[in-house]
């Protein structure tokens, strides 16, 4: 099933994931607020939180993801818990009219929605473009 090929893509880091790390070095992130779509592992948010950024929120639509993510949040805590960063894990599901737990209110000034790799089909591009319209109206 497409859902069996698919089921280690969360597991993955993705070309596209450095890239937008790298374009992160030359942002400036400290003090931001940033929600990561399709986080997978969270690499990007957990690096963004890394350099500086105050609230970071990981996304994903699948449960098991977002498991994965909070152990990575977990592990890699120290590279930011002297920074104060508040790094949070939780699940959205695209095209879904709520918004993030949190979302609304660090959403007001300095904020980025990132996001590298986030659709395997194409199918999704509609629910995405839906959530990005939600996530943006909600600023």
């Amino acid at each position: 099933t497409p859902a069996q090929r698919n089921a280690h893509l969360p597991q993955v880091w993705w070309p596209a994931a450095a890239a937008l790390c790298r374009w992160l070095l030359r942002a400036n992130v400290r003090g931001a607020s940033v929600l990561e779509l399709g986080a997978g592992t969270g690499a990007v948010g957990l690096f963004a939180a890394a350099l500086g950024a105050k609230d970071v929120l990981l996304t994903d639509g699948a449960e098991e993801v977002v498991e994965l993510a909070a152990v990575n949040v977990e592990r890699n805590a120290p590279l930011w818990r002297d920074a104060g960063a508040n790094v949070r894990v939780s699940r959205l599901l695209w095209g879904n009219a709520c918004l993030p737990e949190g979302w609304s209110d660090c959403a007001a000034s300095g904020s980025l929605i990132l996001g590298s790799d986030v659709t395997a089909m194409t199918g999704d591009h509609e629910l995405l473009c839906e959530t990005l319209t939600g996530l943006l109206a909600a600023k």
